[in-house]
């Protein structure tokens, strides 16, 4: 969350979404930033639960190397067991796509998230 409120403040300083969406700026109240970022939650003695992350490689709004990745190794790191689904197409807003419809970024996930919930749950 931070990273995106600096983010946001750099180029969207006038509309920072992070801050909209938490009601307050960073500078005034890190707390909130930290408890609604889930890389605080990410400890090695909480790591039970098993994570598919899928994200668009060409997201203009969330940076997938400064936010999917930094997430991703932090599972890792601390024992998670992690897969990803890369969407080499998708910006940000790609879940609304029809998901039966070939060559969708929805349709390429969704058959991968089916064999990952067999597999996992």
């Amino acid at each position: 969350m931070t990273a995106k409120w600096e983010h946001s403040n750099r180029y969207y300083p006038d509309n920072n979404i992070a801050q909209g969406f938490l009601g307050s700026s960073l500078i005034d109240n890190r707390k909130i930033y930290f408890e609604a970022s889930p890389l605080s939650y990410v400890t090695r003695d909480n790591n039970h639960t098993q994570f598919l992350l899928s994200w668009g490689a060409k997201d203009k709004f969330v940076d997938p190397e400064e936010q999917s990745m930094t997430f991703m190794h932090a599972l890792k790191q601390a024992g998670f067991s992690v897969s990803s689904v890369v969407l080499k197409n998708a910006g940000h807003y790609w879940a609304s796509e029809p998901i039966k419809v070939p060559g969708t970024d929805s349709g390429y996930l969704a058959p991968r998230l089916l064999q990952f919930l067999k597999e996992k749950l």
